[in-house]
């Protein structure tokens, strides 16, 4: 942002001025960022691989090692 500013601006008041404004934009947004990375969940990816814990009836689910993903376009739009 500061490299699109007008190249005729003389006061270094006003360039120190946009230059914190940049800074509080650009830490604001980055914190949302961060805030919202964590809070996202992968869902509806379908893989393969070993499920060492799999036992049925009594364990119908578990961990999978050593998998691979099912690259299916749009396993990743939610």
């Amino acid at each position: 942002m500061d490299d699109a500013l007008d190249g005729g601006m003389k006061d270094k008041d006003k360039t120190k001025q946009y230059a914190a404004l940049h800074d509080g934009i650009a830490t604001v947004l980055s914190i949302a960022f961060l805030i919202w990375l964590v809070s996202q969940q992968v869902m509806l990816v379908m893989g393969k691989g070993q499920i060492p814990t799999f036992a049925p009836p009594f364990v119908p689910v578990g961990p999978v090692v050593m998998g691979d993903n099912l690259p299916v376009p749009g396993h990743l739009m939610t």
